[in-house]
Parts: structure tokens; sequence; C-alpha cells
């Protein structure tokens, strides 16, 4: 399980709550100014260990997940 700490004050002013998109990532966006936003993105990548197609399930998945935020393309 992942989570996000922020302040108080950033918290009221956030616009979009944290979105678990897998057990493995989440992404929050954060209002910057009117027309710009922040997005982070939290991830717990597959170790070395887990099989091939886990990690390179993850990484497809991360790559959907960045292809998806507009300053990113």
């Amino acid at each position: 399980m992942e989570a996000l700490l922020l302040k108080k004050d950033i918290v009221t002013k956030r616009t979009e709550l944290q979105r678990p998109v897998s057990d493995r990532i989440m992404t929050m966006r954060l209002p910057l100014s009117k027309d710009n936003f922040a997005t982070i993105i939290s991830v717990y990548a597959p170790t070395m260990t887990n099989p091939d197609e886990n990690k390179e399930a993850f990484y497809n998945q991360l790559a959907s997940v960045l292809s998806g935020i507009s300053s990113y393309r």
C-alpha cells in the first residue's frame, strides 16, 4: 500500500485526490497556478527477483501513465 503525505495547506488546494493505478503505481495532481498542475507519480517497482512478465507489465503500465500526462508527451 502506498500513501502520500502533504502539508495541510496543500491538501485544501488539491483538485484531484490520490488515484491508485495499481498496487504499485499511484498518481496525484496538485494545482500550481490557474492552468498549471504538478503530477506526482509514486511507484514501487518489482525487484529483480520478480518474473520478467511482472516487470514488463509494470513498466508497460508506468509508460501508459506517463503518456497520459500532457507535458510529458
